[in-house]
Parts: structure tokens; C-alpha cells; sequence
């Protein structure tokens, strides 16, 4: 099960005493901040400060003030709160204190899962606040807008909303909003499945976090970072950053993250296999999210602790817990638990003999999961109709812009025309005195003058060839410096690291060899062999570049059958494989031969490569596929990974040399970025081609293609 739902702050400053300038409220204004600054708890200082207040814009100020700080601790308490500043603000016409009522509500409405109630709250207060020109409270209403359309998966208008939040954060220098504004861009990217701008994001807004000492928010990017480890199957990394934001949650007191994040460590423990341990903290989650009263996080822990205990086979304790989650659930409209615990409940129902209950159960989750897929379909027609709004939103404003554009130039024209007349007169009458000897100067001048021009002309000629020259010339010695500064840091770092270990290895060997069992000594040989390894493929890679670029590759060409030098190659690499419990799977299916003319050596180099790559790049317990394939004019070999993927700027540049990819290696391998570049140039020197298929988090499939020996003896005869 994937949860979608991330808690973020909504607000992040004080409201001041505004609209009132009498002295009462100075002074309130004076005591408020000593209070703060007295109390730890903000929210407990300024309820004992509310019954000392009036009715007027004041206790609006400092019920606003309380309600904000009651954000992800009491959503019913906040909603109580707000709503009396939202009806004093009506009755005393106090339209700020109103707009930030009315943010308030919307995040207290947001908090409790109603997504109706929360956009019509938020988007009032866009309206209001633009009309008052409060661009702080407008930045609040629109991240908070973002927050509503994130939940609802219209990921478009949140990213747009956020950005319009950022904006005036940036321009307003508040560090706190735009450490809140960009771990919510985060959250957008993670949410779509674009976990490396997710993260970039995140880590930006942890900085900023950090940098203003802003507990909440720390707490809230470092769980968001562990979700996103998480997602990339990094259960060590996910632990450690969701620990990290549980200290600090409890620390702080902020029950509604310190929940979610007991949930999210539950889960983790649960992938790693340490399904009691995970029942104590999705239970822990649950007391913690009861105390908050936050429904959302008390559906998803109730979820979690009916799911482990069908994995410790008590199917009786899943039933009822799934069926509180169920419940639960239903109450706040969170489809997405409704279908997971009612696929659990129909489970734990078969196990114990109740098919009936199962039965219903099983319906409910088909027609949850048919719903699902139909609100899909609905976002995905909102989304192209919000598109289409704004392209002609943006095709208006183009087209009064043009129409500006056009009447300042017809104005620009006309000034010209009139000082273009004055001074004409003027040169009118210089030119009368001047003109006769002008005119005999010139004729004299003339000749030379074409002499002059002519000569410049022919010398500029010379100076343009000379520098496109110098230019091809510099860019070439910037490329070999780039590639020598490529070898040399090879040399100075991944040669100098493994030489290191083995050094080190070896002197331990000698020095505790009284010391060592027999398992531990082969165990450390193990570890020398394998960093012996890694050098050996450095430097062979780094061989291989300098001798195919200097011409030194000499080919054997001869028949070679595909088929068979690829499953030899797969035999043999099976055991490096089996080190991350990688399955390599390898199929030859095709009834045509599949024989080509290669380079045996070379092209097991090619293959070997290619396996190395799959099995770097791809998470542990995978499987590797490949296939031989042979049509009338080619065969070929392809190797299928479930790896992370390439982006678009990764494809680009995925065969260069010294390539540097976003992906990086599962369990910290090496890579020179040397070997793509080889199996390029071997490839093709065998008069073959190579390419790679992948979308980013669908794995990648590199395929080799060489033409069948039948097909290239008829090519070479008839040219």
C-alpha cells in the first residue's frame, strides 16, 4: 500500500493587533509578545490571554493567532477557534482579521480530510485578500490551495499555486514561508514519481530549516526525505531520517507528525521484515494519532496494525482492526484506505471461514478500486480543462500586451517625427554653409575611401577564419583537458581508495593472523579480492578507451552463434549476481540461428558490461531478464533491468565517455562511466548498434543488435 498523504504546515508567522489604534491594544499587543517569549507554548499563553479581551478586532488578532499555532495538534479546537474570528470579523467589518479566518478554517477543514469545505474556505480568502492587497496572507491562502489540490491529485494547479506562493515569499524575504512553500514542491514531484527533484527540493527546505532553527519544519522535511528513501526501496536511509523527525516531533509536541511518522516507521520495519516490531510502532501511531484526533492518521495506523497482524497470521485481531480502519475511514472520505482495508478485510474473512463477509467485503474493494479509476479519468478531464482556461487566459493577456505594445510605439513615433522635423531644420541650414565644400572633399575622398573599405573587408575575412579556427582549437583542448582531468581523477581516487584497502587489508592479515578463525580469514580474502577486482576493471576500462580512440583494437572476426555466448556469459555471472539476491533469467526463443560475425572476446566484453550494469543499478531481490532474438536480417540480445531508470538528460549523454548519472548504483558500486562508452565502440565496430529503452522509475532495457551472418555476407557481396 502507498500512502499519499504528507502533513505540512500551512502558516508559518504571528498575526499582529491590527485595525486598532487605541492603547488598550498596544498594550495587549506588548503583553501578547511578552507572553510568547515568556511561554514555550504559545497556544496555552494566548488562551489565558482570550478571556481578558473585548470583542473587537484584538481578540479577532489573537484568536486567529491561536488557531494557527493549534495547526496539526487539534484540528477541532483550530476549527472552534477560527470560526468565532471568522463571525466577529463579519460583525465588526474587519475584513483582514476575516481573510485570515477564513485561511484558518480552510486548513482546520484540510486537516480533518473535508476537501470541499477546505478549497471554498481557501479561495474566498484569495479573493478577499487580493481586494486588501495583503500579499503576506495571500501567500498563506494560495500555499494552502496548493496543499487541497495536492491531496485531490491535481498536481498541475498545486505546483501552480505553490510557485505563486513562492513568489511572493521570495520577494517578501520570509525564509520560514519559503521553507515551507518549497518542501511542498517537493512533496508535488514526489507525489508523481519524480523522486530526485522530490528530494533536491527537500533537502533545499531543510537548510532553510535549519538555518532559522524551525523545529516543525525540520521535523516535517526529514519524514518527507525518509518517504522518499523509502520509495526507492533505501529502507536503512528511510529509518534513520524518520527517526530523526520522530525526535523532534515528540520533542516539540507535535502530535499529528509525530503520528504519521510512527505510521511511516511501522511500514518500513515491515518491509525489512521485522513485522512485531512494526506492530509496536503502527500501535504507538495510533495512540499518538487519537490524542491529536487526527482521523486521517488514525485510518492509516488502524490500516497498518490489521496488515501486520495478517502477517503474523492472526486473522482474527486483522479483521477487527481492518474493519476499524474501514470505518474510520468512511467518516473523513478517504477512499484510498476504504480499498486497502476492505481488500484486508476480505482477506482476513476467507482466512477464518467467514466467506460471506468476505464476499461483501471484496465488493466494496471492486468498487472502490472502479471509483478510483473513474476519479482518474475525472482529474484528468479537470486538468485538461483548467489547461485550456489558462492557455486562453494566456493568449488575452498576449493580446493586450501586443495592443500596449502597439500604442507605445505609435507615441515613441510620433515624438521622434516631431524632433526629427527640428532638427532637420537645423541640419537644413548647417548644410546650406557646408554642402559646396563638402561636395569637392568628397569626390577627392571617395576613391580612397573604397580603397580603405575594401582592404578592412578582406582583413575582417582573415580575422573571422582565424578565430573559428582558434575556437574549434580551444574547444578541442578543453575537451582533452576535461578528459585528462576525467583520467587523472580516476588515478588519484578510485585507483588510490581500493589500492588502500588492500594494503590495509593485507597488513591486518599479517598482523592479527594468530588472531583470525578460518572463516574470518577467508572472509577478508574475500573482501581483497573483490576490491583487487574493482581495480582490475578500472584500469581495464581505462585500457580499452586508449586503445580503441588510438586505433590499437584489432577485431578477429569470425562466426559466433548469439545465442551461446550469451547464456555462457549469464552462467558466468550468475554468482556476482547472487551477492544482492539478483535472479538472472535468460531466454532464447527465437527458431532462426543466431549466428553473426564478431569478435568473440569483445563481444563477451560487450555482454559483460551490459550484466554489470543491470545488476549495479538494480535493487536487491530483482530480476534481470535477457533475451536472444533472431528476425530474417539481425539477431540480438537484450538485457532488462527494474533499476530506477533513465531521465531524458541521462538518455542524452548515457553512451559518453565519463558519463554521470542522476540514477546511482543500489549498493554503492563503482562506476568509472567508461563502460557504456566501450560497449558503444565495440558495437559498432562490428557493424552492430546499441540502444536503451527506459522511462524514469520503469527500469531500462539496453538492446545489441547485429546483422545475421546470412544477412551480412550478402550485404558485403553486393554493395
Amino acid at each position: 500500500m502507498k500512502h499519499g498523504v504528507t502533513i505540512v504546515v500551512h502558516h508559518d508567522r504571528t498575526h499582529n493587533f491590527l485595525g486598532c489604534g487605541c492603547a488598550f491594544c498596544a498594550a495587549m499587543l506588548c503583553f501578547f509578545s511578552a507572553v510568547l517569549l515568556a511561554q514555550p507554548r504559545a497556544a496555552d499563553s494566548l488562551k489565558k490571554l482570550l478571556p481578558h479581551l473585548r470583542a473587537d478586532t484584538s481578540r479577532v488578532n489573537v484568536l486567529n493567532q491561536l488557531a494557527f499555532e493549534l495547526r496539526g495538534v487539534s484540528p477541532l479546537e483550530r476549527e472552534r477557534f477560527a470560526n468565532e474570528a471568522m463571525t466577529l470579523s463579519g460583525t465588526l467589518n474587519f475584513k483582514q482579521g476575516l481573510a485570515q479566518a477564513l485561511t484558518n478554517m480552510g486548513g482546520a477543514s484540510w486537516e480533518q480530510g473535508h476537501y470541499s469545505a477546505a478549497l471554498a474556505y481557501q479561495e474566498q480568502a484569495v479573493r478577499l485578500n487580493d481586494s486588501l492587497h495583503d500579499q503576506t496572507n495571500m501567500a498563506f491562502a494560495l500555499n494552502s490551495l496548493g496543499l487541497i489540490y495536492n491531496d485531490q491529485g491535481n498536481y498541475r494547479l498545486a505546483l501552480e499555486n505553490f510557485l505563486k506562493a513562492l513568489k511572493i515569499r521570495e520577494a517578501n524575504g520570509d525564509k520560514r514561508g519559503r521553507q515551507i512553500t518549497i518542501g511542498n514542491i517537493g512533496m508535488v514531484y514526489q507525489q508523481q514519481g519524480d523522486l530526485a527533484a522530490a528530494q533536491q527540493y527537500f533537502f533545499k527546505s531543510l537548510g532553510l530549516a535549519e538555518e532559522i532553527n524551525d523545529q516543525r519544519g525540520m521535523s516535517i522535511v526529514l519524514a518527507n526525505i525518509g518517504g522518499v528513501y523509502f520509495q526507492q526501496g533505501q529502507y536503512d536511509l528511510a529509518l534513520d531520517y524518520n527517526t530523526r523527525a520522530l525526535q523532534i516531533a515528540e520533542a516539540i509536541g507535535y502530535n499529528s507528525n509525530a503520528a504519521f511518522v510512527l505510521h511511516k516507521i511501522g511500514l518500513v520495519l515491515t518491509k525489512q521484515g521485522k513485522v512485531r516490531e512494526a506492530l509496536k510502532y503502527q500501535e504507538r501511531a495510533f495512540q499518538t494519532a487519537t490524542k491529536a484526533n487526527n482521523p486521517r492518521v488514525i485510518a492509516y495506523s488502524l490500516h497498518g496494525i490489521a496488515a501486520a497482524y495478517q502477517s503474523l497470521g492472526r486473522s482474527d485481531e486483522a479483521r477487527q482492526y481492518a474493519k476499524r480502519a474501514l470505518d474510520t475511514a468512511r467518516t473523513v472520505g478517504m477512499a484510498a484506505i476504504i480499498k486497502d482495508a476492505a481488500e484486508l478485510l476480505a482477506t482476513a474473512n476467507a482466512a477464518q471461514g467467514r466467506y460471506k463477509d468476505a464476499y461483501q467485503a471484496y465488493q466494496l474493494f471492486k468498487q472502490m478500486s472502479d471509483s478510483a479509476q473513474n476519479l482518474e479519468s475525472r482529474k484528468h478531464i479537470a486538468v485538461l480543462e483548467a489547461n485550456y482556461k489558462l492557455r486562453q487566459q494566456e493568449i488575452e493577456n498576449d493580446r493586450l500586451q501586443a495592443i500596449n505594445h502597439a500604442q507605445y510605439t505609435e507615441t515613441q513615433q510620433q515624438r521622434f517625427l516631431i524632433f526629427a522635423v527640428l532638427l532637420g531644420l537645423i541640419l537644413v541650414v548647417i548644410l546650406a554653409v557646408v554642402l559646396a565644400r563638402a561636395n569637392s572633399i568628397k569626390k577627392r575622398d571617395n576613391t580612397e575611401l573604397h580603397r580603405q573599405q575594401a582592404l578592412l573587408e578582406e582583413q575582417s575575412q582573415e580575422i573571422e577564419i582565424v578565430n573559428s579556427q582558434l575556437q574549434e582549437q580551444n574547444l578541442a583542448l578543453q575537451t582533452l583537458n576535461h578528459e585528462k582531468n576525467e583520467f587523472l581523477g580516476i588515478a588519484a581516487h578510485d585507483l588510490k581508495n581500493p589500492l588502500a584497502s588492500i594494503i590495509l587489508g593485507t597488513q591486518l592479515l599479517r598482523i592479527k593472523e594468530d588472531q583470525l578463525t578460518p572463516e574470518k580469514r577467508l572472509e577478508r580474502l574475500e573482501t581483497l579480492e573483490l576490491v583487487a577486482a574493482r581495480m582490475q576493471e578500472i584500469i581495464t576500462n581505462l585500457l580499452d578507451v586508449n586503445a580503441i580512440e588510438s586505433g590499437g583494437v584489432h577485431l578477429q572476426m569470425q562466426e559466433v552463434m548469439l545465442a551461446s555466448v550469451t547464456k555462457s556469459v549469464v552462467e558466468e555471472y550468475s554468482d556476482i549476481a547472487k551477492r544482492k539476491r539478483i535472479a538472472l533469467h535468460f531466454t532464447s526463443e527465437s527458431t532462426l540461428e543466431t549466428n553473426i560475425l564478431a569478435d568473440s572476446s569483445r563481444l563477451r566484453e560487450v555482454l559483460e558490461n551490459l550484466l554489470s550494469n543491470a545488476v549495479k543499478y538494480s535493487p536487491f531481490d530483482a530480476n534481470v531478464h535477457i533475451a536472444v532474438e533472431a528476425s530474417t536480417k539481425a539477431a540480438r540480445v537484450s538485457v532488462a533491468d527494474r533499476g530506477p531508470g533513465l531521465s531524458d538528460s541521462d538518455k542524452k549523454k548515457l553512451f559518453g565517455k565519463f558519463a554521470r548519472l542522476s540514477a546511482k548504483p543500489t549498493a554503492g558500486e563503482h562506476s568509472t562511466g567508461l563502460g557504456l562508452s566501450i560497449v558503444k565502440k565495440l558495437v559498432e565496430m562490428m557493424q552492430g548498434k546499441v540502444w536503451c529503452e527506459s522511462d524514469l522509475g520503469k527500469g531500462a532495457i539496453f538492446i545489441v543488435e547485429f546483422p545475421r551472418i546470412s544477412t551480412f555476407s550478402t550485404e558485403c557481396a553486393n554493395p
